[in-house]
């Protein structure tokens, strides 16, 4: 409280934690005559006396450079490392606006194959510079699923011989089970416990082709083949 010689007194709300274009209410109160008088005013608080520059930001991503508000493309279940640099140098905070996307320090996270989510960048602001809050965006996509395969090297096979090839012989980038089938007519595919026994039946080139299935708004379908020289 602040008191005048005229016999008023003042005070402001609040004093703390203030930003410029905040609003302050002054309140003056005392005695006009036979009357109480009590007066309020609206003040706009300047940081300083002086306008903050506004700040911005750019973002990156492997050779992509993203501004605010230009969308960007995320894979489902692919983390994607996003830096994003201020104008004014101060730390920026990456949080998710949707629940789309997770963010963990930099790396965001696509929850989903389809979609838009909207990662916020934000900074606490300095004596230069106003607090920053913008936006990138993000197009979702299923994920690229791949399958990794440990089987031997393909040989050449005589007709009536077999080999058995085991379901652990295949993982994929999306955990998902394996079918191994041919289109080939010099060899068959059969299921067996735990894989499949491939006989071959007549001369000629075996094609085999291992392929785990699409989920739809997830994940891509993949497949991965080799071949085995029948004589």
């Amino acid at each position: 409280p602040a008191t005048a010689d005229s016999g008023y007194s003042a005070s402001a709300a609040p004093t703390t934690g203030l930003r410029t274009g905040d609003t302050v209410t002054l309140t003056v109160s005392g005695l006009s005559g036979n009357y109480s008088l009590i007066r309020t005013f609206p003040l706009t608080f300047t940081f300083g006396g002086r306008v903050r520059t506004p700040d911005t930001a750019t973002a990156r991503y492997g050779s992509t450079t993203l501004q605010p508000n230009q969308p960007g493309q995320l894979n489902y279940r692919t983390p994607l490392k996003l830096k994003v640099k201020a104008l004014s140098g101060l730390t920026v905070t990456l949080t998710s606006l949707t629940p789309d996307c997770g963010v963990a320090g930099n790396v965001i996270t696509a929850l989903k194959g389809t979609g838009v989510c909207a990662i916020a960048a934000t900074t606490k602001g300095s004596f230069a510079y106003a607090p920053l809050f913008v936006n990138f965006p993000f197009y979702l996509n299923p994920a690229q699923q791949t399958i990794q395969t440990k089987w031997s090297k393909p040989t050449a096979r005589k007709v009536g011989a077999s080999v058995t090839i085991s379901a652990s012989s295949f993982t994929t980038n999306m955990e998902q089970p394996v079918s191994l089938s041919t289109v080939s007519t010099s060899c068959t595919v059969t299921s067996t416990n735990g894989g499949w026994t491939v006989r071959f039946t007549s001369a000629g080139s075996c094609t085999l082709t291992a392929t785990a299935e699409a989920r739809a708004d997830k994940w891509t379908a993949a497949t991965a083949s080799t071949s085995y020289n029948v004589h």
